[in-house]
């Protein structure tokens, strides 16, 4: 069968053959004549390079020129510190003070590297994903709609250009994971997952499975794909668990070392050796435990793949003292990782803690997996159903400090496409089975909340909308006021927070280090540069404090008439939701 047969007959094939269709299908078109002759009008070649994406009308040499897509200087200095505050300390793909120099250095220049030009195209698109529209017109001058669909364009005209699909240029690699970050953010799900398995045959091809040091690769060169390979193998278990598919195509037997955790400023492109990793918290701490999560839950003894963890976990055959030794390898290995020295006043670091929260709440909830070692020797009773509830609640608490706390908005780009549905289903069938109390009234207010403050910032897939709105009907939460979710998204947020902190399990306050919250200019690769607004772009203050718990409400004041509510219809609703 030709590989573009094979291309579009999806029913039947294995994640692995469908991306070996499209690579084998872009090799066809990309390699031109079989003879290794090009047509001698480089325009007649373009078809060869955009079987993925839409054919611009421009000849090569129009699209060679930077000038065409090149944002004005100013812009591009407000889109070089968005990317530094936004995007780099949660992707860390490159190495930001040699990245600045490429960046900046092409204001005025008519001709880029077809690489170069690829990779700031890249980032001009993945910053103004990272900025509110409120944002891009006051430092752009132009809707935040506008500039992603002339970035999106001029990202995808030079992936092309640099013919991406069959390159070995490690910086066009780096590019089309920015991409696929981007894309991945805006709700394009399904692309992403089609094309993440493209990037992972790129990685194969430019031999990103072994790590540098085998080849003999200098150690910067070294680090550089470390980071980049396991930027892929993140984005891959992030996407595949959104589509439902079993995923971790890089689950190969491969030599990479995790990156070290150092800072940026540590490095340069002529040093003889990596330093050795610092113990406490570095720039390197969220990509550092992401990096750990994505290696430890395809790491089951006895278990392969990535999604080994997650199905052991689940097993019928798994006894629960066999889960929670699971999970408590894991938060051990987390808290050894750099965890420990987290402080929770310090942004980056706060996401990184509710990061690795999360998934150890989510991984006990999938798997049913009591709290406390005290609650293994329990009998079945209520402590199952118990615990789901608490699980679920815990996670949905996360979720709204990720939304509510300011210093955190900066990234809400990159984690609103991570809302967790499980839990947020299970916590709406649990309190909904409840008798009347004082933890029950307070699942209610969480539950008010996040349909206030969350549900509306998302992007909401086309299966999950109409179960949605079907329950916010029934509970009666549809008619609150746009004012009153305002004013009461700050106040449950501290509240919230505040909780978070004092019963956290893993960075118990008395651990936690003296508040130093760095800002724009505090260390070389993010210092002011002439034409930056640092009202824009400061940081904000996290806030501490408030109740110990988010203040109940009563009924009046949660819109929730109870007794109107057809719960039999309700319990349907969740009971697909929680489905999906």
């Amino acid at each position: 069968m030709h590989a573009a047969a094979k291309l579009r007959s999806v029913a039947g094939f294995s994640g692995d053959s469908i991306y070996e269709s499209a690579v084998e299908l872009g090799s066809e078109i990309a390699a031109g004549p079989s003879n290794g002759e090009f047509p001698a009008n480089p325009s007649t070649a373009l078809p060869t390079r955009n079987f993925i994406f839409r054919q611009p009308q421009e000849t090569f040499e129009e699209r060679a020129t930077v000038t065409a897509s090149q944002p004005p200087p100013g812009h591009i200095i407000q889109l070089w510190q968005a990317y530094l505050e936004n995007v780099d300390p949660i992707m860390k793909v490159y190495h930001a003070p040699t990245l600045q120099s490429t960046v900046l250095g092409q204001i005025g220049r008519p001709y880029l590297a077809a690489n170069d030009r690829a990779l700031t195209a890249a980032i001009y698109l993945i910053a103004t994903v990272s900025l509110t529209d409120d944002e891009c017109r006051a430092s752009l001058q132009e809707s935040r709609n506008e500039l992603l669909r002339r970035f999106r364009e001029a990202t995808e005209d030079a992936l092309s250009a640099a013919s991406f699909i069959t390159t070995t240029d490690i910086v066009v690699l780096q590019a089309f994971v920015l991409y696929l970050a981007a894309m991945r953010s805006i709700g394009e799900t399904r692309f992403v997952w089609s094309m993440t398995g493209l990037a992972i045959r790129m990685a194969g091809t430019i031999g990103l499975m072994e790590d540098g040091r085998l080849a003999g690769l200098p150690p910067f060169e070294c680090e550089m794909r470390r980071r980049l390979l396991w930027a892929i193998a993140y984005v891959d278990a992030r996407i595949a668990e959104q589509v439902g598919l079993g995923g971790d195509l890089l689950d190969q037997n491969h030599t990479v070392l995790p990156p070290a955790s150092v800072n940026d400023s540590e490095l340069f492109p002529n040093m003889h050796r990596i330093p050795e990793g610092r113990s406490g918290a570095t720039d390197m701490i969220y990509v550092q435990l992401r990096v750990t999560l994505v290696s430890r839950l395809r790491a089951v003894p006895g278990i392969g793949g990535h999604a080994g963890t997650w199905e052991r976990i689940r097993a019928p055959s798994a006894t629960v003292s066999e889960r929670f030794d699971i999970v408590e390898a894991l938060e051990r290995k987390l808290e050894e990782d750099g965890l420990r020295y987290c402080d929770a006043t310090v942004p980056l670091q706060l996401l990184a803690i509710n990061f690795a929260q999360t998934l150890l709440h989510k991984l006990r909830l999938v798997g049913n997996v009591p709290l406390s070692q005290e609650s293994l020797h329990n009998g079945p009773g209520d402590q199952s159903t118990d615990n789901v509830f608490e699980l679920s609640m815990r996670i949905m608490k996360l979720q709204l400090a990720l939304w509510t706390d300011p210093s955190l908005r900066k990234w809400r780009w990159h984690w609103q496409g991570q809302f967790q549905w499980y839990a947020f289903a299970e916590l709406i069938r649990q309190t909904r089975m409840r008798q009347a109390s004082s933890p029950n009234r307070e699942a209610w207010t969480v539950i008010y909340h996040v349909f206030d403050l969350i549900i509306p910032t998302l992007e909401i897939a086309p299966d999950k909308g109409p179960l949605l709105e079907a329950i916010q009907a029934l509970l009666g939460t549809a008619a609150v006021s746009h004012n009153h979710a305002s004013n009461t998204a700050d106040q449950s947020g501290a509240a919230i927070q505040a909780s978070l902190s004092a019963s956290s399990r893993i960075v118990p306050a008395a651990q936690m280090a003296a508040p130093s919250r760095p800002g724009m200019g505090s260390s070389p690769h993010n210092a002011l540069l002439p034409g930056m607004d640092p009202r824009l772009y400061s940081p904000s203050d996290g806030r501490q404090g408030g109740d110990m718990i988010a203040p109940s409400m009563d009924d009046a004041t949660l819109g929730l008439a109870f007794d109107t509510i057809d719960w039999a219809e309700f319990d349907r609703l969740t009971s697909e939701l929680c489905g999906q």
